[in-house]
Formats: structure tokens, C-alpha cells, sequence
């Protein structure tokens, strides 16, 4: 998949992820290339499907926990109306909320470079629409209508992930079929 990473929020993602780097490697210079994976969810992921969406930080996982990762460092970028700062999310955590168990696998590499500890992945569509199902806000039905709309995800796609995603999913899951089901009804509409 190609995308336009010329945006001022793509290229401060970027420079985010290089400073982010440069701290990694001043704490374990001998890591190894692609060691320290990081995959890019929320409205910074929707910016780079769509250019839609502008952020203040960045919804991240990682591969690995027991790392120092150097949660505080800031870039800023111009979005279209003011300077904004962006930061990495210290609240976010994709493992608490409804996501497949491959998303992983399914993720799409943004930066591997063979000199950098760190690579950087950003969510699959179908995953990203899948992770937005457990919060559910006004956003992330939003975000959920434009990559249906936008012919990134299906219906038939967003099914078979999210039924196999809750098949993992710890939390009672009652609240979230309805969720589900509503989820399915926009990606249904947008996608007419």
C-alpha cells in the first residue's frame, strides 16, 4: 500500500519515531535492527489512510514492554489552522481494547530501516476499524464510515475480523454487539 507522507502530521509521526529511535539507541546501543516494533492506531493512523484526521498524539503499541521508552519527547507541526504539539499516548494500550490477534501480521511497515532498532507499522484498516469498536465515540464512528467509504475496509472483511477478534477478548462482550452491529450498519451505508 502507497501513501502520501508528505503531510506535516506524517512527517512529525516521523520525526517523533526518529527522536523516539535516537533514545533507544542511547539506552541499548546493541539492539538489533527491527528489535523494538511500534504500531500506530487512532487518528494519526486515520491521517495517514486519509489525511482526515489530525492528532495531538500518537496511539502506539509495542512488541516488547520491558524497554525504557522514553515516553516525554514532543515534535510540532502545522495543522492547517495552528501549531500543534505531538506526543506518544502513555495511556494507550492495545491489548485492552477489541483487536485481532494477528493485527501484528496484518500490520502495514511504514519504516524498516536495517540500521534502526526501531520499525515502525501502522495498523491494517480492518484492524484499525476493529480497535475503535470497544470506545465506540462519536470519532470513532466517524473513522469507521470513512474507511468504509473510502473502500479500505468491507463489510464482509470487518466481520470475519472482528468475530475472530472476540474470541479473545477477555471483558464480557455484551455491550460490545451492539457496538458491533452498529459498526456494521455505518460501514454498510458509507460503503453504498
Amino acid at each position: 500500500m502507497q501513501f502520501d507522507n508528505n503531510t506535516p502530521l506524517c512527517t512529525a509521526t516521523f520525526k517523533l519515531f526518529d527522536k523516539l529511535k535516537e533514545s533507544i539507541l542511547s539506552q541499548y546501543p546493541t539492539l538489533t535492527a527491527g528489535y523494538v516494533k511500534a504500531y500506530i492506531f487512532g487518528g494519526t493512523a486515520m491521517h495517514f489512510y486519509t489525511h482526515e484526521r489530525y492528532s495531538h498524539d500518537v496511539d502506539t503499541g509495542f512488541n516488547v514492554s520491558q524497554l525504557n521508552i522514553d515516553t516525554d519527547i514532543v515534535v510540532y507541526y502545522e495543522n492547517g489552522k495552528s501549531r500543534t504539539s505531538l506526543v506518544l499516548d502513555t495511556n494507550f494500550n492495545v491489548e485492552l481494547g477489541l483487536i485481532h490477534p494477528d493485527y501484528r501480521e496484518n500490520a502495514i511497515p511504514l519504516q524498516e530501516k536495517p540500521d534502526s532498532p526501531l520499525w515502525l507499522y501502522l495498523a491494517s484498516p480492518v484492524d484499525l476499524a476493529v480497535s475503535k469498536i470497544a470506545r465506540f465515540a462519536d470519532v470513532d464512528k466517524q473513522d469507521i464510515s470513512l474507511l468504509a467509504e473510502r473502500k479500505l475496509i468491507t463489510l464482509r472483511e470487518f466481520t470475519m475480523c472482528v468475530d475472530e477478534a472476540l474470541l479473545y477478548y477477555a471483558v464480557n462482550n455484551v455491550w460490545l454487539k451492539y457496538n458491533i452491529e452498529d459498526a456494521k450498519k455505518l460501514i454498510f451505508k458509507a460503503s453504498e
